[in-house]
């Protein structure tokens, strides 16, 4: 068994145990895509998206893992080529340092908290993490990227405790800090992105600027994709049509037309659907941050 397998399924036991409790599992990150129709930059839709074409012009196939029902495709990247360096911290690293606050209005709101970054880097929040704490605990609708010292800022969140309203504590936490703990990065080197397969199906894909913050938020997103492969039956999975399949959605994201709008932080989200799934990409600096398609 080589290393990558090795490393693999030591994450993906982990993953499993998650799944034995699923408030655990729930707590770390659900796979969602922010929802269609919101306000878009006017004059801006049926556009194409040359950053993502960048971006996704520098991705190769790289090899494939299995274990059970699921299995990942890796997408190797290089730097992009006069891309910006960008230094991005993830949710549960900045709550680690006290950089990042979350905390609800001072007259609460189910749709909305309040979010500061108030370090020196920037702060990336991902759509479907859970925050736990205030009067319920919450689900970010949407990628989110706060820059250094960004003040306060409104996110957009989900209910996922309908009926629990109380007097609890004020700010949030994402308990993926806790859950993670210990465990090791199954992603091969210069690994940007992993295509997910439960089975024959295609359940997701994401794909980040660079290597080290794929790796970071891989074990999180693995718990997500897990959930789907739980239950499910071995089998299915062909490794010459998965990489057919992957290579042609790749190649369809970086000619489709989408939405664009803004966001709460920095940079513009562009949205977008290609063969039966939904796909948005948090673009700024001339790259995208993080692409997922679901």
């Amino acid at each position: 068994m080589n290393a990558l397998r090795r490393s693999f399924l030591k994450l993906l036991g982990a993953a499993g145990a998650a799944v034995v409790s699923p408030g655990l599992a729930l707590a770390d990150r659900i796979r969602l895509l922010p929802d269609v129709g919101g306000p878009a930059d006017p004059g801006l839709p049926g556009q194409i998206s040359p950053e993502l074409r960048r971006s996704l012009g520098r991705l190769t196939l790289g090899p494939a893992v299995t274990q059970g029902a699921l299995s990942a495709r890796w997408l190797l990247g290089g730097s992009l080529k006069g891309a910006a360096p960008l230094e991005i911290s993830t949710l549960d690293e900045a709550r680690a340092r006290g950089a990042l606050t979350v905390v609800e209005h001072a007259q609460a709101s189910v749709p909305e908290l309040i979010a500061e970054n108030r370090g020196k880097t920037h702060v990336l929040l991902l759509t479907g993490e859970i925050l736990v704490g205030g009067k319920q605990n919450r689900v970010l609708r949407e990628d989110l990227l706060l820059p250094p010292l960004s003040g306060p800022r409104n996110i957009a969140v989900y209910c996922v405790e309908q009926g629990r309203w109380n007097e609890g504590r004020k700010d949030f936490e994402s308990r993926s800090s806790v859950a993670t703990r210990g465990l090791e990065a199954a992603a091969p080197p210069g690994a940007v992105g992993a295509a997910v397969f439960v089975g024959a199906s295609l359940v997701g894909v994401d794909a980040f600027h660079a290597d080290g913050l794929f790796t970071r938020e891989w074990p999180k997103l693995l718990r997500a994709y897990a959930l789907d492969a739980y239950r499910a039956a071995p089998g299915g999975w062909d490794e010459a049509a998965a990489r057919a399949r992957v290579d042609g959605l790749l190649r369809g994201a970086a000619r489709v037309e989408g939405t664009f709008r803004g966001s709460a932080g920095v940079g513009r989200l562009f949205e977008f659907a290609l063969d039966r799934h939904r796909g948005a990409a948090l673009l700024f600096e001339g790259q995208a941050v993080h692409l997922a398609i679901l």
